[in-house]
């Protein structure tokens, strides 16, 4: 990866946690309400826009809408707390666009009802005290999901994963982020929400023509059921339970606004095709959530310092994320079960735990990513197939650089790993995945790790310069190493010993046309494993041995390099069937063979056969 690839993925700092109302204040400007307008006659109109100036407010007419103060919710509404149900409800006397007679209650400060409709904060405030200490008070994430230790990789498999990361633990399944359709009217207060009139029409009955209705979740049906061209911009929300909800709704526009203190800021439900563009959310639990929504594009967007997760989809499939920033949140961006998503150009950086995580999730698309300085990983994939990423920058975090759990055929292309405090990237328990042009230098640990992986692809990358190994594979069969370089590894400072390649109990591996050269130890070492192919590696300058096999049987070392190394070319020690020809050695410190026990064995070094 080239200095101007990861330079594409830095986004410009000149919009980064600006203030929503700083672009939008002018946008229709206070010149909405004419001076001199009798201002006590609530909603009065001018030049086809509407003003608001109380919550409660229910939208059921198209049109132009726009706040002409900031709202606060117990001083329009008196202070609900002492209700019965204590879900910040706005009574049953909200006022209607142009419809004063209808009583029905909202749970919104605002909600909107009707197609094309913009609603303009001006750069004004909807406060509802109440926010993420409100009634749905959710307890914290459940991060040890993400946690090696917590996996038993022996015996793990695809089942074990369903209750790995409990989305529950976010919102208490008030959001319905489990399976359950969403319950607006638990939230407690909403700064603004958008659904139809008749929303969840087809759950009230429950059952028809002898069927069970209730599990069909809110699914999209015709278009009148769906609002359309609902835009809501300019707006600041503080203190509520949801900041600004979309439900069943399409080609919508969220633009230019912050929510802050919320469990959700933005919200999105079955709604598709919307753009969400220049929005910021602040000390929130989560940031923005797509839930069952799909096709919409979101960017530049900031979600910043939230207690949970910047970006949450869940069942979200075929949506664009890009150019936005997640910082300095639990989790900067996680997908559940959410497919074929873009992901491109984002930061996601200094997060406490993980950069990007994906959970049973397959065929996104990630590129020109920055997961830097995060708590735990840079990026992580757990039980999830088939993603790419490629530019990826996945330096200097806590643990690892990239982590593959349980995860399969995904390809992992022009990445750089470095200066991660454990491994550059890491395979547990995963299969069938593509390494390929990765640099995984100077990190704490290993370049490249897999354990109990197989079938994997490691070609064409870089691993040197590692306080452990460059490549290192442990309980992992069936795997192509080859093509790579792993040179001067092993961290003389903190005592480790370690090697260019190195193999422990690992077999049927095959490791072709390598270099590793300068390792504090061996270059390659093969360590019970058995019947691995060692073929057209060049191993030298190495501290001890330039190819180690030790305690492993049939394994076939041929054309191999193996000059200048500070004990022997090749060594055998206690291994059996070891074959091999067209092997050369010249210049090693002891020999260029040495066999210690074992039998069976017979390879051909500068044309001469040792057994």
């Amino acid at each position: 990866m080239s200095d101007d690839d990861t330079g594409d993925s830095r986004i410009g700092r000149r919009w980064y946690l600006r203030s929503a109302a700083a672009t939008g204040a002018a946008a229709l400007g206070t010149g909405a309400v004419s001076a001199g307008e009798d201002e006590e006659k609530e909603h009065k109109k001018k030049k086809g826009v509407t003003v608001i100036d109380h919550c409660g407010y229910v939208i059921d007419e198209p049109g132009h809408y726009v706040l002409k103060d900031d709202l606060d919710w117990d001083d329009d509404n008196g202070n609900n707390d002492n209700d019965d149900n204590n879900n910040g409800n706005c009574g049953c006397g909200g006022h209607h666009g142009h419809h004063g007679g209808h009583h029905d209650h909202t749970h919104a400060c605002i909600e909107i009802r009707a197609s094309d409709v913009t609603l303009d904060g001006q750069g004004h405030t909807i406060y509802c005290d109440e926010g993420v200490n409100g009634p749905m008070g959710p307890s914290s994430i459940d991060v040890d999901a993400f946690d090696d230790d917590s996996f038993d990789l022996e015996s793990l498999d695809d089942g074990s994963l369903e209750d790995a990361v409990d989305l529950e633990s976010f919102t208490d399944g008030t959001l319905g982020v489990n399976g359950e359709r969403p319950r607006p009217g638990r939230w407690g207060r909403i700064g603004v929400l958008a659904r139809p009139h008749h929303h969840g029409k087809h759950h009230k009955d429950g059952k028809k023509d002898g069927k069970d209705d209730s599990k069909k979740d809110g699914k999209k049906g015709k278009s009148k059921d769906r609002l359309s061209n609902v835009t809501v911009k300019n707006l600041n929300v503080e203190g509520c339970t949801v900041g600004i909800a979309f439900m069943h709704t399409k080609g919508g526009t969220i633009y230019d606004n912050r929510v802050d203190d919320a469990i959700a800021g933005y919200y999105l439900y079955r709604s598709d095709k919307s753009n969400l563009k220049s929005n910021v959310a602040c000390y929130n639990w989560l940031g923005f959530v797509l839930h069952k929504s799909s096709r919409n594009t979101l960017k530049w967007n900031n979600p910043a310092d939230n207690y949970g997760i910047g970006f949450l989809f869940v069942k979200a499939d075929g949506n664009a994320l890009v150019k936005n920033r997640s910082w300095r949140n639990a989790i900067g961006t996680l997908l559940w079960k959410s497919d074929e998503n873009t992901i491109k150009k984002n930061e996601m950086n200094d997060n406490d735990y993980i950069g990007l995580a994906l959970v049973l999730s397959k065929g996104n698309e990630i590129s020109r990513l920055e997961a830097r300085m995060n708590g735990w990983d840079g990026v992580h994939l757990l039980g999830s197939k088939k993603n790419t990423l490629s530019y990826v920058l996945a330096t200097e975090n806590d643990d690892d650089g990239v982590q593959l759990t349980l995860s399969r055929g995904n390809a992992l292309k022009k990445i750089r790993a470095n200066d991660n405090g454990d491994d550059g990237v890491d395979l547990d328990a995963s299969k069938k995945n593509m390494i390929a042009k990765v640099e995984a230098t100077g990190n704490g640990a290993d370049g490249i790790d897999l354990d109990y992986s197989y079938k994997n692809t490691v070609k064409k990358s870089e691993a040197s310069e590692n306080d452990d190994d460059g490549i290192d594979l442990n309980d992992s069969n069936k795997n192509t190493i080859v093509g790579n370089v792993a040179n001067d590894n092993g961290d003389d400072d903190n005592g480790d010993d370690s090697d260019g390649i190195t193999l422990d109990n690992s077999h049927k591996n095959k490791i072709k046309n390598n270099t590793a050269n300068d390792n504090d130890r061996d270059g390659i070492n093969l360590q019970e494993s058995d019947g691995n192919t060692v073929k057209g590696n060049t191993a030298n300058d190495n501290d001890d041995d330039g190819i180690n096999i030790l305690s492993s049987e049939g394994n076939v070392l041929s054309k191999n390099t193996a000059n200048d190394n500070g004990n022997h070319g090749y060594q055998l020690d206690s291994s059996t069937d070891t074959q091999g020809t067209g092997n050369s050695a010249d210049g090693n410190g002891t020999a260029p063979v040495a066999i210690f026990g074992g039998s069976g064995n017979e390879i051909e070094v500068n044309g001469q056969t040792y057994s």
